[in-house]
């Protein structure tokens, strides 16, 4: 099932607003619950990093100003 870029996203508009319908096999869905997990994974890690990196430069500086 080969698509182009512009027609699977038009495919995707017409499932969000109910103009077709998609089945999916139990693997498919499967295999879409571990990327929709992987990208939450992927989010959360990045958050965590930037926090950290955000921690280490910004925390320093207001105690500087104060002494």
């Amino acid at each position: 099932m080969t698509m182009t870029i512009t027609s699977s996203i038009r495919h995707i508009f017409n499932v969000i607003q109910g103009n077709e319908s998609v089945t999916l096999s139990n693997e498919e869905k499967i295999a879409v619950l571990q990327h929709i997990f992987l990208f939450a994974q992927i989010l959360i890690y990045t958050g965590i990093v930037i926090f950290q990196i955000f921690k280490i430069l910004w925390v320093p500086y207001p105690f500087m100003f104060i002494r």
